[in-house]
């Protein structure tokens, strides 16, 4: 648009076409190149900037996702201790059940029954 303009200013007062050309051209170059330096000096700018945010939100992300899976982690060790504490727990009922209903059954039929009680988790003992 800024050529035009120009180029209907210059042809009013030159008399050639190679006149009007030169003007023309004398005109414009500068404001083009001032123009251009705008232009890559914006996506530049723009640039830089998308790169330092990008590298920010990379940072974020990368700490929240630590921090994430570090209470993942935490979660997941203190669902399985409970879930070996109730897995112990039934299966010693089911050890001090079954003993039982054979020392019972035993007694029942006038057998010794000699057989060691299960461990205790709490001592280790069958006591």
């Amino acid at each position: 648009m800024y050529t035009v303009i120009i180029w209907q200013d210059v042809s009013a007062s030159a008399q050639t076409t190679l006149e009007v050309f030169k003007a023309t051209v004398k005109e414009v170059v500068p404001f083009s190149q001032l123009a251009l330096v705008y232009i890559i000096g914006t996506f530049e700018l723009g640039g830089e900037i998308m790169i330092r945010f990008t590298s920010k939100i990379e940072r974020a992300v990368a700490a929240a996702t630590e921090v994430a899976l570090k209470k993942g982690l935490e979660e997941g060790i203190k669902q399985g201790r409970e879930e070996g504490i109730a897995k112990g727990s039934v299966e010693i009922y089911r050890a001090w059940t079954d003993w039982n209903r054979r020392r019972e059954e035993a007694e029942a039929k006038g057998v010794p029954f000699n057989e060691a009680p299960p461990p205790n988790p709490q001592n280790g003992t069958g006591k």
